[in-house]
């Protein structure tokens, strides 16, 4: 168990090759499938894994603890002064 929810370990393989050790929720399921382009598809919540970016920087996530609660509409609100970018434009900019 992570985070007091049941889990299960996945290997997740890539088509350039390399693999990546994930575990997954098997209590909690995504709405969106897209949320985690990491794991195209997957259908549950990943709560541990690590990745290598681009840049060489290691990212390792382990979820602690999760609260579901009602979330307020203004917390998706874009504050006053920022601008909404796609992932296209993000991804050139920060290259």
């Amino acid at each position: 168990t992570i985070a007091e929810l049941k889990c299960t370990k996945n290997t997740v393989k890539y088509k350039h090759g390399t693999n990546n050790e994930v575990w997954f929720s098997n209590e909690l399921t995504l709405s969106n499938k897209h949320i985690f382009e990491r794991f195209p598809g997957t259908e549950l919540l990943p709560v541990v894994f690590t990745y290598s970016q681009s840049d060489g920087i290691n990212v390792e996530f382990t979820l602690e603890e999760y609260i579901i609660t009602p979330v307020a509409n203004s917390i998706f609100q874009i504050p006053k002064g920022y601008k909404m970018i796609s992932s296209q434009e993000y991804k050139r900019i920060s290259e």
